[in-house]
């Protein structure tokens, strides 16, 4: 008489079944909070964040590095490539860098940081099959506008409009800062310039140590995802973060 209901469950689905064994291999390996920020950078999973460090992440302005990113895609679309190129023509690599981003923003939950980073990429690295120089603007602006084609609701997504914020940031006003800065902070200076009204809007505050934090942690992430299945050597740019975020926060 009623619609039988089902429960569905997350294993059921192979690419989220797969983000949970690597959750639950990084908690079996590493401590707390190093494990669950582990699966924060490289799965963008938070759900096992201590409530502490969480609140120190807010605190710091550096809850992003546990959302899944476009570095992520940038690394798994990089290495890919990278290790295929020299088996196949590199056309083939690249069709096949992309098959793995493809893979990896399934089981990271398509977040719209994901989908704007797979999006630029794909169009950056065609754009390299055609023989046509990319440019990170257009590839930016060409982003938004599919993924506002397919679902306008974006607009309103907070994670949308970090991902894309930031982005501009570190296309448009990290190569106009001074020179003598190290990397990392200009990025961090980029970024944060162009995301702070959005968080202000939304969260009511604003991290004024989010800058400095950023800039010592932004080296270190980067390690922690290309170790992503070596999570043992992984800890010690983890803990490190962890200390740095707890200092600060």
């Amino acid at each position: 008489m009623y619609p039988r209901i089902e429960k569905v469950e997350a294993g059921n689905n192979i690419f989220i079944g797969l983000k949970e064994r690597l959750e639950a291999w990084y908690s079996l390996i590493l401590p707390e909070p190093e494990a669950s920020l582990m699966a924060g950078i490289v799965l963008g999973s938070k759900r096992g964040l201590p409530l502490e460090f969480w609140q120190a992440l807010q605190k710091t302005g550096t809850l992003h590095i546990v959302v899944a990113s476009g570095f992520n895609v940038t690394v798994v679309m990089g290495a890919t490539i990278f290790l295929l190129a020299g088996i196949f023509r590199r056309s083939l690599a690249i069709a096949l860098g992309i098959g793995a981003v493809m893979i990896y923003s399934l089981m990271a939950g398509m977040e719209p940081a994901i989908v704007r980073a797979a999006l630029m990429g794909a169009l950056a690295y065609f754009g390299q099959i055609l023989g046509r120089p990319s440019d990170g603007l257009r590839l930016l602006f060409l982003a938004a506008a599919a993924m506002l084609l397919v679902n306008p609701l974006f607009i309103f997504d907070i994670g949308f409009q970090l991902s894309f914020l930031a982005t501009f940031g570190l296309i448009l006003i990290c190569p106009r800062l001074p020179k003598f800065l190290p990397k990392g902070m200009k990025e961090s200076i980029a970024a944060q310039l162009m995301v702070w009204p959005v968080l202000l809007i939304n969260f009511g505050q604003m991290s004024l140590i989010g800058i400095l934090v950023n800039g010592l942690i932004v080296s270190l992430v980067p390690y922690v995802m290309f170790l992503f299945a070596l999570p043992w050597l992984a800890y010690v740019p983890l803990h490190l973060i962890v200390v740095i975020i707890n200092y600060f926060g």
